[in-house]
């Protein structure tokens, strides 16, 4: 583990505060939730929770099915990181952070569809994002009103992306968030 030297009191109420650097370092932002646990040291760990990455393999089910369906790559992310994906290179997308373009358009919580041969504008998924897409679509998985992360539908080919896709994505984002209530 890494030392920082930091050193916080902790108040009457037990609460400590997080340094504002390690919460930009680990986006955590208000609102976060935060994983409690004693290592076995005997140390506090505090780890930044995923609601998406606790059905990590139903999520995987969901890409595999919707790439069955629409026969382009589908992938899913908490609001840090890809955790499931289909049809494409895996190790260039799970566990790597989504990029910041990606996040707000996640942040806006309603679908996004976008196909360069319409003037749209495709966003990179992952900062070193090697892939040129023609087409995506972006839905936001919602709980209870949380932002829990979306389902990403990307296009490679010249096919243009349409209602269709969107309504299996957003169906696959429906079906989550029901998981995750």
């Amino acid at each position: 583990m890494k030392k920082t030297g930091i050193v916080r009191r902790i108040d009457e109420l037990g609460r400590i505060v997080i340094p504002r650097e390690m919460r930009r370092t680990l986006r955590l932002h208000e609102g976060s939730q935060v994983e409690i646990s004693i290592n076995k040291e005997q140390e506090i760990v505090l780890s930044k929770y995923s609601h998406i990455n606790e059905i990590s393999d139903y999520a995987q089910s969901f890409c595999d099915i919707g790439y069955e369906l629409l026969e382009m790559p589908v992938l899913i992310c908490d609001m840090d990181k890809f955790v499931a994906c289909s049809n494409t290179n895996k190790k260039e997308y799970i566990l790597n952070d989504i990029s910041e373009e990606l996040e707000k358009i996640i942040n806006l919580r309603r679908s996004y569809i976008s196909n360069v041969c319409e003037n749209g504008v495709c966003v990179k998924l992952v900062n070193n994002d090697s892939q040129t897409y023609t087409s995506q679509i972006v839905v936001p998985i919602i709980s209870n009103s949380d932002l829990l992360g979306a389902i990403v539908v990307v296009n490679l080919s010249n096919k243009r992306i349409g209602k269709e896709e969107l309504k299996v994505a957003q169906t696959i984002s429906k079906f989550l968030s029901k998981e995750l209530e």
